[in-house]
């Protein structure tokens, strides 16, 4: 019995995928909801901190996290030299937190009135977050705008059980008590409004916007 003829391969390579462009890329990571942290370094009398939700637990054993931050901010050269750094989870109630350290504000006007305490090793670690972490850089790697430190955690701390602060879709969120997202928790929490916060660094949120010198983002993302 003949065997049905085969069909003919096309010669045609396939066309390469079309770039991801930095605003599809910002708009799909958007989708990813993340918590949001306050970093910490200090180095030779100098303290400096900045809003971050690039965070993530990268091993238990042993117990290594990840922090990605801009290359300008001021921070990020601290951390380098010291070779140690906190990250502090910000609660609902500590939103302000994370708008103040979201700013462009010199780091020394960011700790003014901010009550916090020194982990072992240094670093300034924001009084009543839900968790502060303090960790020895083990690694680094650059990539394009961004560093990257893998910090091998050597001392923690537990605060109270309250919700966290939710990053989502370019806003604040922060969990229902029956499930899901409430947006806006400025409104929510009964804060007052004064238009579109300050941004946690990472890929997922928006483009700052063009305002007073206090009021800029600390650095540009992707």
């Amino acid at each position: 019995m003949a065997s049905p003829p085969s069909k003919a391969r096309s010669s045609r390579a396939p066309s390469p995928p079309p770039d991801v462009s930095p605003e599809t890329f910002r708009g799909v990571m958007g989708r990813f909801a993340t918590g949001v942290t306050v970093v910490t370094a200090s180095h030779r009398g100098r303290d400096a901190g900045m809003t971050v939700n690039a965070f993530l637990s990268v091993s238990l054993e042993p117990p290594t996290v990840l922090v990605a931050l801009n290359t300008k901010a001021d921070t990020t050269p601290l951390l380098e030299a010291s070779g140690r750094f906190g990250v502090n989870l910000l609660s609902a109630r500590q939103l302000p937190l994370s708008d103040r350290f979201a700013s462009r504000r010199p780091s020394s006007e960011k700790f003014e009135g901010v009550p916090f305490h020194r982990g072992p090793l240094g670093s300034p670690l924001l009084d009543g977050s839900l968790a502060s972490f303090e960790c020895e850089v083990v690694q680094t790697v650059t990539r394009s705008t961004h560093r990257l430190f893998l910090g091998h955690v050597v001392a923690m701390e537990e605060g109270k059980e309250e919700l966290p602060l939710v990053f989502w879709r370019s806003e604040y969120a922060k969990p229902s008590q029956g499930g899901g997202l409430v947006m806006s928790p400025s409104r929510v929490l009964g804060g007052p409004s004064n238009g579109p916060a300050p941004t946690p660094r990472g890929v997922g949120g928006p483009r700052p916007r063009s305002k007073g010198r206090h009021d800029r983002k600390e650095a540009r993302d992707p």
